[in-house]
Parts: structure tokens; C-alpha cells; sequence
């Protein structure tokens, strides 16, 4: 009975042996022929744009022309000598209005078209009318780029508010007579 076992062990003991590979010392893929074949590596073609991001500068600046003046009411005092007493004649205050404009100017450096538009100027305490037009409802201002090999310029485009007439009264010199709102939005 040992024998057996003995043989059954040495025949398990055989077949869990792994077997050794010879190769002919070839490097390389093989057909059935036995040549050497070619193996291809392939790669995914993704097709891109270029990529322009856009890039905003911008620089807002205002100027006033023209004359814009109130004058505060004042009294005359003219001395009668009939009845030996002042006379008193009031003057209204007044304002004095001549070329008076508001420009706002808005310089493009950006690499897109923007527009600049204003909505109409909201009356400070104290002025109970402004007469006035803007030049047009909104101006746009072109890109700056130039395309990808040439160098850009800056542009510009400027919206007018031209002032008719004002109506109340201020009592310093300099007092805001309105405050004018501009938007710059992409064009």
C-alpha cells in the first residue's frame, strides 16, 4: 500500500510541475508562416478651433462744455428821496444756459465690440426740470483687435447730452443738478 501511495505522489508531483517555453531567440510578432508581421499602434484624430477668449478693457470718461450757472435771486433797493424810503424789487434766481454738453467717451482696448448706452439723467433735490437730448440712444464702440498677426488699435465712441434748459435752484457752487447712468454691455 505504500507503494502505491508512494507512486500516486510522485505522478501528483509531476503534473503540478509547470512546464518550461523554448523560443528561437526571434524578437517580433509571426504569422502562421513563421515571418516576422507588422503590428500598427493608432491614436484618436480630435479635430480643434483655435481658442479666443475675450478679454474687456475699457476706460469711461466725462467732460462738460459749455456754460451752466445759476445766478440765486437777489433784491434791488433803489432809495426813493420823495418819500425817503428803500424801494425793494426783487429778481428771481436764473440760470444761464449756452452750449452746455455733457460727453461721456468710452475707449475700447478690448478684443471685442462694446456698447455704451445712457438713460436719461434723474434730477437732483433742488431742480425740478431738465430739458436736454442725447446725441443717440447708444454708440458701438468696434474691437480694438486687429486679427492675430497684426497689432490692434484702440477705439472710441462718445454719446452727447446736450442741456436746453434747468428749472429750481442749487445753493452752492458745484451742487450736482443730475446724475447720469451709462451701461456698457457687450455689442
Amino acid at each position: 500500500m505504500k507503494k502505491v501511495i508512494s507512486l500516486l505522489l510522485a505522478v501528483l508531483l509531476l503534473a503540478s510541475l509547470s512546464a518550461t517555453a523554448f523560443a528561437d531567440g526571434a524578437a517580433g510578432p509571426y504569422d502562421s508562416m513563421g515571418q516576422n508581421a507588422n503590428a500598427t499602434i493608432t491614436a484618436k484624430f480630435v479635430s480643434r478651433s483655435d481658442q479666443e477668449p475675450t478679454v474687456y478693457h475699457v476706460t469711461l470718461a466725462w467732460s462738460q462744455e459749455g456754460t451752466l450757472q445759476y445766478s440765486s435771486a437777489f433784491n434791488t433797493y433803489s432809495w426813493n428821496t420823495d418819500t425817503l424810503e428803500y424801494t425793494k424789487t426783487p429778481t428771481a434766481g436764473q440760470w444761464e444756459v449756452s452750449g452746455a454738453k455733457l460727453n461721456v467717451t468710452l475707449t475700447n482696448r478690448s478684443n471685442a465690440a462694446v456698447k455704451l448706452s445712457a438713460a436719461e439723467p434723474v434730477k437732483a433735490a433742488g431742480i425740478t426740470a431738465l430739458d436736454g437730448d442725447w446725441s443717440a440712444a447708444a454708440v458701438d464702440v468696434a474691437t480694438a483687435a486687429a486679427g492675430y498677426e497684426a497689432t490692434g488699435a484702440e477705439t472710441q465712441g462718445t454719446l452727447v447730452y446736450t442741456i436746453n434748459a434747468v428749472e429750481g435752484a442749487i445753493t452752492t457752487d458745484g451742487a450736482e443738478i443730475a446724475t447720469v447712468t451709462v451701461t456698457i454691455s457687450a455689442a
